[in-house]
Parts: structure tokens; sequence; C-alpha cells
């Protein structure tokens, strides 16, 4: 028998940790919401110009898989996305191209996924939002000094030139804002077969994005792009959102 000493499981010291690290990120975002505001918002990926985002400086794209490449919890790529997937990891190399979920928990489960979707899996020992100085180690990535000069609508300059790609505020853009990346938010594919509290967290933060969008046309800190680069065919910040 071991006891919990002031909440803590002597069993998996790590947990204690890893609270204390969402708590300093839940306050953090509180205190800078503009981190969970993304820089574009599309519909999918197919809305990317991959050979355009790569000559605005571009070097690494990283993708969320649920609902961004694949149906919740499914295997492989939906149809839809498909050929853009392919393009990107053709413009990118596949060393630069790489899925980061949630859902994907271990080394065997990211080596299985990986080759179902034909992209490298990385697990990182944290979930989004935590974990990221693992995957920018993984991902190999030089830090730039300021935004690719083709860029000048990026502002704040991202610290990485990477792209963060998901469907969700809360993971894959706050994971990728804090690790100051490029963010793009993509609308999901469906509801059907998520998981029940994701679904309605995703709603409250497709509401939350549109309230911004109107009250802070220019959000405190930068990333809210009303522009449409030639790297992005649409970008629907500041109009009705897909729910």
């Amino acid at each position: 028998y071991q006891r919990r000493v002031h909440g803590r499981d002597p069993r998996n010291p790590g947990a204690h940790r890893g609270t204390m690290e969402v708590c300093k990120l839940i306050w953090r975002a509180s205190r800078q919401p503009s981190l969970l505001v993304p820089h574009f918002v599309i519909t999918d990926i197919t809305r990317i110009r991959w050979r355009q985002l790569h000559e605005a400086g571009i070097r690494a794209v990283l993708f969320d898989k649920d609902n961004t490449l694949t149906l919740p919890y499914a295997h492989t790529v939906h149809p839809l996305v498909a050929e853009s997937l392919r393009e990107c990891t053709d413009v990118f190399s596949p060393k630069s191209v790489a899925v980061l979920s949630n859902s994907v928990r271990t080394h065997d489960a990211a080596d299985a996924m990986a080759a179902s979707l034909g992209v490298r899996v990385l697990v990182s020992g944290a979930r989004k939002p935590l974990g990221g100085a693992a995957i920018l180690s993984a991902l190999n990535v030089s830090c730039c000094p300021q935004a690719p000069s083709s860029s000048p609508h990026l502002s704040p300059s991202p610290s990485y030139p990477i792209a963060m790609v998901g469907d969700r505020l809360l993971t894959d853009v706050f994971f990728g804002n804090l690790n100051g990346m490029v963010t793009f938010l993509t609308a999901a594919f469906t509801e059907e077969n998520d998981n029940w509290a994701g679904a309605k967290v995703r709603t409250l933060e497709r509401r939350a994005l549109t309230r911004l969008a109107a009250q802070w046309p220019h959000v405190p800190g930068g990333r809210l792009s009303k522009s449409c680069p030639h790297f992005v065919l649409d970008n629907w910040v500041g109009q009705p959102l897909i729910q």
C-alpha cells in the first residue's frame, strides 16, 4: 500500500509534474489569448499551396491526424486530402513532414500509423499542447531570427519555419503558437465517431475564435491575419466558421 501525499501518486511521479505544466499553460492562455488564435483559418489542407509555402520560407510541416488528415480514429488518409498530402511530402521531403496526434501514444502505434498514412508519425511523451521541445528536436529545423522576407503578413515573426496544421485551438493551434510556428486551423471533416467531449470543446473553440475575430481585428500579439497570401487559396478569418 502506498499513500498519496498532497494528491501525488508515488506510482506515477510524472503525473503531478504534467498536471502542473497544464495548469501553467491554462494560466498563460488566460493572460495571452492570442496564443489560441491561428495565423490562418482554412477549410482543409487542399487550400494550402505547398510549393508557395516552401518558397515563403517554411521548411517543415506538422499535421494533426484526426479530422485533419483522417476521419476520427481512422487509419487511412481521407480521400479529400490525399493528393494534397502527397504534394506536401513531394515539396518538403518525407523527413520534413510529420504527424503529431494525441490519439497516438506509443512508438509501436506510431510506426503502425506511419505505415498506414505514408507519413512519419512522432511521439513526444506528452499530449499537445505540451511536448514542444521534443518535437522541435525531432523535426531538426533551425530557429529563424525573423519571419520569411516574402511573408510580411506573419506577425509576430515565427521563431521556427514550421507550419502546424490541425482542427483544434486548444491543442494544435496553442501548441504551434507556443513553439513559434505558423499555425493553420482547419474545419473538421465530421463529428461522427469523434469523442463526445472533443466535439463539444471544438464547438466552443469555434465560437471563441469568431468572437475574437469580431472584437479584436488586430489581436494583441498579432497572428490574426485577414490577408490572403499567395500560399493560401482562401482565409476564413473574420467570416462565419464551419461549426
